[in-house]
C-alpha cells in the first residue's frame, strides 16, 4: 500500500497539487512486521517522499491484541525516524485514554461511532461530555483531533460548536479515485 501511496502522492505533487501531508492506513499485520520501519524509510527515499510528510494511521484495535507492545515498539521507532503517527477509530470504550500517553501521537481521529451517538443522544449526552473530555486533554497535550463520519452541515456546526475543527467526511469528498483527485480540487470545493 505504501509503495502505490507514495508514488501517487508525488505524482499529485508533480501536477502541482499542493498537500503537506499523505496518510497511510495500516493493518495489525503491517504494524507487528519487523520490517515496518525499514521498509516505509526504503520506499519513501525511492518516491522522494520525506518521513515527515507521512501520517501513519493506526487503528485503535490493533493496540488492544496480543501484538500491542511490538506495535507500540514500532510506532515509537517510525516516530523517532520522522514519521508522523495518528491514532484513529478512538472511542468512548474504557481503553482509548490510556494509549494518549503510550507513543506521542500526532494526531487523534473520532471514530464515527462517536459523532453517531453524539447525534442520537443530542448535545446533553454522555457521549458529549466524553467528546469535551478528549478535545480537552488532546488539547493538553499538544495533539489534535480529527472527527470522522461527517456527513451533514449540522454535524459539521455541532462538532464546531464542541470545538472541534478538523474534520473528514462525505460532507467534504466522497470516495473518489486517485486519478479524479485533481478534478475535484480544481473545482475549489468547501472543506478544501
Amino acid at each position: 500500500v505504501a509503495v502505490k501511496a507514495f508514488y501517487q502522492w508525488r505524482a499529485w505533487r508533480t501536477q502541482g497539487i499542493a498537500a503537506d501531508q499523505i496518510a497511510i492506513n495500516l493493518s495489525a499485520v503491517e504494524l507487528a512486521d519487523e520490517r515496518l520501519v525499514p521498509s516505509l524509510l526504503a520506499v519513501a527515499e525511492a518516491a522522494g517522499v520525506k518521513p515527515g510528510e507521512v501520517r501513519l494511521e493506526v487503528p485503535m484495535p490493533v493496540l488492544e491484541g496480543e501484538t500491542s507492545h511490538r506495535i507500540i515498539t514500532h510506532l515509537r521507532r517510525a516516530r523517532d525516524q520522522g514519521f508522523g503517527v495518528v491514532l484513529d477509530q478512538f472511542g468512548p470504550d474504557g481503553q482509548s485514554l490510556k494509549w494518549l500517553t503510550a507513543v506521542q501521537f500526532d494526531g487523534l481521529k473520532l471514530g464515527r461511532h462517536v459523532l453517531r451517538a453524539l447525534n442520537e443522544e443530542g448535545l446533553q449526552g454522555p457521549m458529549r461530555r466524553f467528546t469535551t473530555a478528549v478535545l480537552g486533554a488532546a488539547s493538553a497535550l499538544g495533539v489534535p483531533v480529527i472527527a470522522t463520519g461527517v456527513e451533514s452541515v449540522d454535524d459539521r456546526v455541532m462538532l464546531q460548536m464542541m470545538g472541534c475543527v478538523l474534520m473528514q467526511g462525505q460532507l467534504f469528498c466522497g470516495f473518489e479515485s486517485a486519478g479524479d483527485l485533481p478534478t475535484r480540487l480544481a473545482m475549489k470545493p468547501a472543506g478544501f
